[in-house]
């Protein structure tokens, strides 16, 4: 049977489809020992330094792992590179062949901020989650693994995702293509240079601290 792509795509991030994932992968590299080695190749370029994938659906294998950390990055990876697909990851149900299935993120529906992002589980990993929320303005990522339950997995990612935004808070210290400073340059046409960043830089820290 011909599907849509967008309709396996939300097959597997809304119901955790494992045979929506290997077929992405077959489509997009062949098989998926080539779709995993496409994958460790944009984890290194995203900065994922505690990950290896061999396969497309994270089920179990001796050379699959990764952190909380890379977890996270990764997720706001896809929120800042890919935002109109991001908005596949706050559906609360899906509905294939005159069957409607709720995602498995039931955080979605105890909490109005929260827009993804994608549940897992694993007798070997626990019941997983990265989640991000939105409040005033400001967003948050967190990662939850090895709970042991659906229900622990949610009550600790509200738990942490609460803690964030009531105890930091988020600064712009720098803003984009503005000169912080200058550096000497030997042998060049000038004697010195303006630098700064190429986007408006944030840093997150405990309230009350900016100083």
């Amino acid at each position: 049977k011909k599907v849509k792509f967008k309709n396996i795509l939300q097959g597997d991030i809304t119901v955790s489809g494992n045979d929506a994932s290997v077929a992405l992968a077959e489509h997009i590299s062949g098989d998926e020992k080539t779709f995993s080695t496409y994958m460790n190749q944009m984890a290194n370029n995203i900065g994922l330094s505690n990950t290896n994938y061999s396969n497309a659906t994270g089920l179990p294998n001796d050379s699959l792992y990764t952190t909380a950390e890379d977890v996270a990055l990764l997720s706001r990876s896809l929120i800042m590179n890919f935002p109109n697909l991001y908005k596949l990851y706050s559906k609360k149900a899906f509905t294939f062949n005159e069957i409607k299935q709720y995602s498995r993120n039931k955080l979605l529906f105890v909490n109005d901020n929260v827009d993804g992002i994608k549940t897992g589980f694993t007798k070997a990993a626990g019941y997983c989650l990265a989640s991000s929320a939105t409040r005033n303005g400001r967003r948050l990522i967190a990662v939850v693994m090895g709970a042991p339950t659906p229900e622990y997995r949610i009550q600790a990612s509200k738990t942490l995702l609460e803690y964030g935004f009531r105890f930091f808070e988020t600064h712009k210290i720098q803003e984009k293509e503005q000169a912080i400073s200058t550096a000497r340059i030997f042998g060049g046409d000038k004697l010195e240079i303006k630098y700064g960043v190429i986007d408006d830089t944030f840093i997150s820290i405990p309230r009350r601290q900016k100083k």
